[in-house]
């Protein structure tokens, strides 16, 4: 069957947007965070720069992200700077930081929506969900790639998060405070789980629990339990 289609804001919503918080808002500078990677992500760009054209009087910095928390995060952060009386470098700043240091891991319970969003073979389908493969994907600065391929015994959930921790030490050893996102796609137990085991070994400043993005949701589907995470 057919999976449903998201389509970008177009070039007249984002200048809407950028209008409304410039002339009617009183904004003395605009920072827009938006994912990247993919061809919805690359039309979302290319509207944006669009309607940045537009504006005349307001000052307006697109930033590139990449998707879900790596999103958020930034989001999060830049908000609560210009919350705090930060100007608009500062928030840009602040945002540029985060975005530099956000990571998100994805354990995908099943090979049936990866087949069906990246071509995979029939044979391929069927060999990794017999061998119970549980991927573990990496996505970075819009960039996504294959961290671990645990299979049968090792693809249990103590099996994958020991994976996921290892991958964790590497990233968070040396850093400051971090900062946790957890997500899933009708998985709760082990997203609570990795919210646990994660939030006993790190300590994190902050940590949240958010819905899964339609983008993730459609690519990896049911049983996806995602992590998402950066240090200060």
């Amino acid at each position: 069957s057919e999976l449903p289609q998201i389509e970008p804001p177009d070039t007249t919503a984002f200048q809407n947007t950028f209008t409304d918080l410039s002339r009617k808002r009183g904004a003395d500078g605009i920072v827009a965070i938006l994912p990247s990677g993919g061809s919805f992500s690359k039309s979302l760009m290319d509207s944006a720069r669009a309607a940045q054209n537009f504006v005349r009087d307001t000052p307006v910095e697109i930033l590139e992200s990449g998707g879900s928390m790596l999103t958020g995060f930034p989001a999060l952060a830049a908000a609560k700077a210009a919350a705090a009386g930060a100007d608009f470098q500062a928030v840009s700043q602040t945002a540029q930081k985060v975005i530099a240091s956000s990571r998100l891991y994805l354990v995908i319970d099943s090979f049936d929506y990866l087949c069906r969003n990246y071509k995979i073979g029939k044979a391929a389908r069927l060999i990794g969900n017999f061998l119970k493969i549980k991927p573990i994907l990496k996505l970075e600065k819009g960039e996504t790639s294959v961290v671990g391929k645990p299979t049968g015994a090792s693809a249990s959930a103590p099996t994958v998060y020991s994976k996921l921790q290892e991958l964790f030490d590497t990233e968070l050893r040396g850093n400051g405070a971090a900062h946790c996102a957890v997500f899933h796609l009708d998985n709760p137990a082990c997203a609570d789980d990795y919210l646990k085991k994660f939030t006993a070994r790190y300590q994190p400043a902050e940590t949240l629990e958010v819905e899964c993005c339609v983008e993730i949701g459609m690519l990896t589907g049911p049983g996806t339990v995602g992590i998402a995470f950066y240090a200060e």
